[in-house]
């Protein structure tokens, strides 16, 4: 009997320990998760602190904020980047589920290129693609005006402008003493740009704009105190606070600007720094030679796919490009007036829109609609705001006549089933940290632009066969850009040869042709971010159809490749082999087939 129940002690006592591990290990987990999410929600405030205009237009927060680029705001950026990191370290990703741990590794993967940043001192150039300080009315062209919040935040902000200014003057200042500086095409654009701002009269002023036509539903007195007082402001602070700006850049900056244009060619550490950008923005290991070839391989392979288009649909033998140049003489292929353009493109888009069922369901509930613009690209895109309170929008330059087999290709690329689809169905997974679905990956979003053209060739979407050249023209376009990227900034290249070479594999007018390059010089690495996604995305699909067979199920798959919002090709891959190893083994009835993987 005593031995019974020393023997029940015993396995009560094991039992008890059991138990307490148990609870141990689940308070373990419990505070490695809460860490994780605690440490998202910090960057993400953080975020916003560092790119207010960004955080801004997705209804983030920062509405009344410039950047700050001051030396101590860059050091506590600095120590708070280690500091995360550290922190990052310190978590056993044995206690985390899958979700979370692709939240360490994108949280890792965002700290180490901002350290790459800062150790090549790139934070010393200031931001120029369409949001920089010698052209802020860029940032109220997309911000949507509709409440006196609105109106209000954009005081404070031109309140604000004359110290980034002086801010950004300093940068430049220690750029020049570094020798990290713009390159000359980009620099010598600056001062017009800065005139632009030098007016007489306020309300010239393109910072007025958003005054210009105040909404009848705020009270009178409060549209003439808010124009009165940005009136003021422009005249009073920001005016001479430009006029110094100029005579900065023409006197100081510009005399000390080099003749190269890309990376490869400044003070020689620009190899590194494009490397770099290269990792970043393709997601992969591959070095400029590997990239280079993939890039040359994308541009035949559209070549081909063009030059058997015409054959088949036109009977056209001789050189395609020659063929699409011919096309765009006057007279020659049908053009959409400038007036009726933003038309053309609604209507593009909204054959687009019934045809997306049999590849996606479901869809995603934010709407989105198409609006003109009187600068900029040809089309840029707007995603839907946090909270919904502003969908998604498509700026389509409405100020000439253009193409018309250009638009059903960028309907396909902007709106759905591209980059719209790709934000709202995103911005709706509320299970994700907020980061990562105001997240931007550069081979997952321009790769999914890429990939949904050729969903909508999939779909029917081009009956016209000159809205299927147009497709393939436009990624003839994309694939040249990726070769001259790589020919700018790792082999040389001056801005001639790169505008040379889109000129002799595009139809394209010259002009545009030219912005394309200066982005390339600005943006260094990212056109060659699409071609590794483009991969990704298309063998990621055919390694699918050919597992799954009849089985295969395009609404399924798509859901998945969208389901953890964007990611970086190995964590892609990663996830949607998880997928396809659930799906394969899933009855062909089973309805959870579609559900995400872990």
């Amino acid at each position: 009997m005593a031995r019974t129940i020393a023997a029940r002690s015993a396995l009560f006592a094991c039992l008890a320990g059991l138990f307490a591990w148990a609870c141990a290990a689940a308070g373990e987990r419990d505070a490695a998760r809460e860490r994780v999410d605690t440490i998202a929600a910090e960057w993400l405030e953080r975020s916003v602190a560092r790119d207010p205009i960004g955080a801004s237009l997705r209804g983030l927060g920062g509405a009344s904020r410039w950047p700050d680029p001051r030396p101590a705001t860059v050091r506590a950026s600095m120590r708070e980047d280690r500091s995360m990191l550290r922190a990052l370290g310190r978590v056993d990703a044995a206690l985390l589920d899958p979700e979370r741990r692709r939240t360490v590794a994108l949280l890792v993967r965002e700290l180490e290129q901002r350290a790459d940043w800062y150790g090549h001192e790139r934070h010393l150039l200031p931001a120029l693609h369409g949001h920089g300080v010698h052209a802020p009315q860029a940032v109220a062209s997309e911000l949507r005006f509709t409440r006196a919040d609105d109106y209000n935040a954009w005081l404070a902000r031109l309140e604000a402008l004359p110290d980034w200014l002086a801010a950004t003057r300093e940068q430049l200042r220690r750029g020049v003493r570094r020798g990290v500086l713009l390159p000359r095409p980009l620099a010598r654009q600056l001062p017009a740009a800065v005139r632009a701002q030098l007016v007489d009269d306020p309300r010239d002023s393109p910072l007025y704009t958003p005054f210009a036509s105040l909404p009848a539903a705020l009270p009178e007195s409060e549209r003439e105190r808010l124009s009165a007082t940005a009136a003021a402001l422009i005249e009073r602070e920001i005016v001479p606070a430009y006029r110094d700006f100029h005579a900065f850049l023409v006197e100081t900056y510009l005399p000390e600007i080099p003749a190269g244009v890309g990376l490869g060619g400044d003070d020689g550490d620009g190899d590194a720094r494009y490397a770099a950008l290269l990792a970043h923005h393709t997601g992969s290991d591959l070095d400029a030679d590997a990239l280079l070839e993939r890039a040359h391989a994308e541009l035949e392979r559209e070549t081909d796919a063009l030059a058997e288009l015409l054959a088949d649909e036109f009977g056209v033998d001789d050189d395609a490009l020659s063929w699409l140049q011919h096309q765009r003489a006057p007279g020659r292929a049908p053009v959409v007036p400038a007036a009726a353009l933003t038309d053309a493109w609604r209507a593009a888009t909204r054959r687009l829109d019934v045809l997306l069922p049999a590849e996606f369901m479901p869809l995603p509930r934010l709407p989105y609609g198409v609006t003109p613009a009187v600068d900029g690209p040809p089309v840029r895109y707007l995603p839907p705001t946090f909270g919904g309170r502003d969908a998604g929008l498509l700026l389509v330059r409405a100020d000439a006549a253009r193409p018309a087999h250009e638009i059903a290709a960028g309907a396909a690329a902007h709106g759905m089933p591209g980059l719209h689809l790709r934000h709202a169905r995103v911005l709706e997974l509320e299970s994700l940290p907020r980061f990562r679905r105001a997240l931007a990956v550069t081979a997952f979003d321009d790769g999914w632009a890429a990939y949904a053209v050729t969903l909508a060739a999939r779909l029917g979407a081009f009956t016209d066969p000159h809205a299927a050249a147009g497709a393939h023209e436009a990624a003839l376009l994309r694939a040249a850009a990726a070769v001259a990227d790589i020919g700018l900034h790792a082999r040389g290249w001056r801005r001639e040869q790169a505008v040379e070479f889109l000129l002799a594999h595009s139809a394209r007018g010259e002009a545009e042709l030219i912005a394309t390059v200066d982005r390339l010089i600005e943006w260094p690495g990212r056109a060659v971010g699409y071609i590794i996604g483009l991969e990704t995305l298309r063998g990621l699909r055919e390694q699918a159809e050919a597992r799954l067979g009849t089985a295969f199920d395009p609404a399924g798959f798509h859901d998945a490749l969208l389901g953890a919002g964007p990611l970086p090709p190995p964590l892609l891959e990663a996830r949607m082999d998880t997928w396809l190893r659930e799906r394969a083994a899933a009855p062909l009835s089973d309805p959870s087939s579609r559900t995400n993987p872990q």
